[in-house]
């Protein structure tokens, strides 16, 4: 049997995925304040997608009869940063909504107002989403890399048995 490498895979995957989730929510959150509402909902609505998908396939292993708590517990983080996601994407189209009244736009100090209670209310949620985001990536990761090292070990004790069965 060839040589795995669980341990630096493991740690590769958590190295490299959880600084590209940070810096997709802080792009995410950047664009949200810059770009207008149309060019950030094709984002929002591509990380809700892949949020709720991660959820569905957490809720679907977590079905199995050996009662996958640590999956069924990625499954709601996944679950509840999609419906967080969903509340990002109300804020950015009531903030654009209220930035076109006419009442808002006639005064430069209500657009700043407006447009401040907008960005806080939006960094909270998607802030809270994204940690959402990440403790279930992390939870469904190191469940899934505890198995397949548990997988592995049991494929060597395998081989050794039938290395000394021969001898």
């Amino acid at each position: 049997m060839k040589p795995e490498f669980p341990y630096l895979n493991a740690h590769a995957s958590k190295y490299i995925a959880t600084p590209l989730i940070a810096i997709t929510a802080f792009t995410l959150t950047v664009s949200a304040f810059r770009l207008p509402a149309q060019e950030v909902y094709p984002m929002v609505f591509s990380v809700f997608g892949i949020s709720a998908a991660l959820s569905g396939i957490c809720f679907t292993l977590a079905a199995s009869p050996s009662n996958e708590s640590m999956i069924k517990y990625a499954g709601e983080k996944f679950l509840h940063s999609s419906l967080l996601l969903i509340q990002s994407i109300a804020i950015i189209f009531v903030k654009s909504e209220i930035l076109g009244l006419s009442f808002i736009k006639s005064s430069e100090i209500r657009i700043g107002i407006t447009s401040i209670v907008f960005v806080i209310l939006f960094t909270y949620v998607s802030s809270v989403a994204w940690w959402s985001f990440y403790y279930g990536f992390k939870a469904l990761n190191d469940d899934l890399w505890a198995k397949y090292e548990k997988r592995i070990e049991g494929l060597r004790e395998a081989i050794e048995e039938k290395k000394n069965i021969k001898k």
